[in-house]
């Protein structure tokens, strides 16, 4: 895999499918909407029963736009020429 125009070492697609999850699992989401997400197909029939309401996604995205903004503030305190 390749990231920024290098290598990654031991960095593999199913890591990064693994992180996504763990990322979801610590803001809570449903585990519908994290099955949707990742491309899982509904296992429990509590799953058929249970719906995402149009809020639940919209608070996914604003807590992953909230970790990749902090992640870019820090790689910019890391960059020493842009300061």
């Amino acid at each position: 895999m390749r990231v920024g125009g290098k290598s990654a070492k031991g960095l593999a697609p199913h890591g990064l499918r693994r992180t996504a999850k763990t990322g979801m699992e610590g803001f809570r989401t449903p585990p519908k909407l994290m099955d949707e997400r990742m491309g899982h197909i509904d296992g429990p029939v509590q799953a058929r029963y249970w719906h995402i309401t149009r809020q639940i996604p919209e608070d996914l995205m604003a807590s992953l736009t909230s970790e990749w903004e902090a992640a870019l503030d820090a790689r910019l305190a890391m960059c020493t020429s842009l300061r």
